[in-house]
């Protein structure tokens, strides 16, 4: 994912999250979800104290909960983008650390050649 993607996906939640009506935000938050690949279901088990299932697992989810993994996929596409920003800024510095240590050797051995010719006359 793309930052002008990442961008865009938070506006679009933005506008989600102006909607008046509660069914239709809810809608538009779960199929963001699914395109930002963040989680729009929670399945948890409902047991007794003694650690029986008391009904079927429940995966309602509420509005705040899908918001949150939304932002927390947003989030970590950021990272994501950020850490291939900085490997290729890494190969960059790393090709300039080379140049570098070339342009060393050159000054190096023209300063030995300097000192040769002048120890020659």
């Amino acid at each position: 994912m793309t930052p002008k993607e990442i961008r865009g996906y938070e506006e679009t939640l933005a506008k989600i999250l102006k909607e008046p009506d509660a069914n239709e935000r809810l809608n538009n938050l779960t199929e963001l979800a699914k395109e930002v690949g963040a989680s729009s279901t929670r399945m948890w088990f409902r047991t007794t104290p003694e650690g029986r299932l008391r009904g079927p697992p429940s995966n309602m989810i509420t509005e705040t909960e899908i918001v949150h993994n939304i932002k927390v996929a947003l989030q970590t596409a950021t990272m994501i983008n950020m850490s291939k920003s900085s490997a290729s800024m890494c190969k960059i510095a790393s090709r300039n650390y080379k140049i570098a240590l070339v342009a060393a050797g050159a000054a190096l051995l023209s300063a030995l050649a300097a000192w040769i010719a002048v120890l020659i006359r």
